[in-house]
């Protein structure tokens, strides 16, 4: 149970970060009293998402045991975003979310402060939200690779828009991430990557080719031929067939050590 000073203390920090958005951690001490970190929101744009830096956090950890992340949602939403699940769920510790509003005077006013947990459950690869860094096109297939065949992996820390800011990430990590570019003439196999180029000038979207095989979560589908599943950004993700635009935004396509026959 979190004490009414804390959570006093998480609303002041709100209100005085607005418009941006406010973060901080709780921390136990070692009597077990918990008091709230106000920290710096180390984003790009701190008035639509917050960063915490990691020697903030080696520093809290340091102190004590962190009990939660907090976050303010600056107008709102008065409710947790697909986001702040998906990475509540990611880093499996609780979150504790304020919106803090104008009031008719103009001043900045924090409302009730509200937790989620994270779930331990798996999100379904099919219909999941967009949120970068956490459900996105490469999670999509370390999610399959782990789910489907029992292969973790590599998670990379990625910066949204990073193929805006002069890094190349698919075509950098390929080799030491244990993929193999195929040749022109090599068949499609299931669980091959797509690299495409999207309205950028380097590889920025990855879909997983299915083939005809089908996911455990959707046996019912109607069968395609030549299905893959991918997760375009700021859309839900989905299973649909490689080819049209797909095919012409293709740059490469990799295979994985752990696929190799």
């Amino acid at each position: 149970m979190i004490s009414k000073e804390t959570i006093r203390a998480v609303k002041v920090h709100a209100e005085q970060e607005y418009p941006k958005e406010a973060c901080g951690l709780i921390v136990q001490d070692a009597e077990g009293r918990d008091e709230y970190w106000p920290l710096l929101n180390r984003a790009d744009r701190p008035e639509e998402y917050f960063v915490i830096a990691a020697e903030d956090l080696i520093r809290a950890e340091e102190a004590g045991r962190v009990l939660a992340v907090v976050h303010s949602h600056p107008e709102g939403p008065d409710a947790a975003t697909d986001a702040d699940r998906a990475y509540c769920n990611q880093e499996d510790v609780p979150w504790y979310i304020v919106a803090v509003y104008k009031d008719d005077e103009g001043v900045p006013k924090a409302g009730n402060v509200f937790g989620i947990a994270p779930t331990g459950k798996p999100i379904p690869l099919m219909g999941r939200p967009f949120v970068h860094g956490v459900l996105d096109c490469y999670a999509i297939i370390r999610d399959w690779f782990g789910r489907c065949r029992g292969v973790e992996l590599p998670n990379h820390k990625r910066d949204d828009l990073w193929w805006e800011k002069g890094q190349n990430l698919y075509m950098d990590n390929l080799a030491s991430d244990g993929w193999r570019v195929l040749a022109e003439d090599e068949p499609l196999q299931t669980g091959d990557m797509i690299l495409m180029q999207i309205g950028a000038d380097v590889a920025n979207h990855a879909a997983l080719y299915l083939g005809v095989e089908q996911l455990e979560e959707g046996p019912a589908l109607h069968p395609m031929s030549e299905a893959m599943i991918h997760h375009l950004y700021g859309r839900p993700s989905e299973r649909t067939m490689y080819g049209g635009m797909y095919k012409h935004c293709t740059v490469a396509i990799a295979r994985h050590q752990s696929l190799e026959k």
